[in-house]
């Protein structure tokens, strides 16, 4: 399992075992809005979800059975702080790789 640290959050993410789903577990540090968003090599959005400044751990399995082979990108946003995974999809075996930004304005 991945864990990242960042000054807003910090997340664990990771395939179960035998199956082409992922889990994605966020902690928050601060009461701050993290935007968690999926998308496909597009750019198109296939989930997007707000966590609310109050919920302080976020835990949720995204099923990727049903989509085709391909580069799928989880992004992690709140304010300034990014975090994007990237899981390709190679008849149904899922390759995950994470990059980490922060942007500074």
């Amino acid at each position: 399992m991945a864990i990242k640290e960042i000054d807003t959050f910090a997340i664990g993410m990771y395939q179960l075992k035998n199956t082409s789903k992922v889990r994605l577990i966020l902690e928050k540090f601060q009461g701050s809005v993290v935007l968690v968003k999926l998308t496909d090599e597009d750019g198109n959005i296939l989930h997007r979800e707000f966590i609310t400044k109050k919920q302080m751990n976020y835990s949720k399995t995204f099923d990727l059975s049903e989509l085709a082979d391909g580069t799928y990108t989880f992004v992690i946003k709140s304010g300034k702080e990014k975090e994007t995974h990237s899981v390709a999809i190679k008849t149904k075996e899922l390759v995950s790789t994470a990059t980490r930004k922060l942007t500074i304005e």
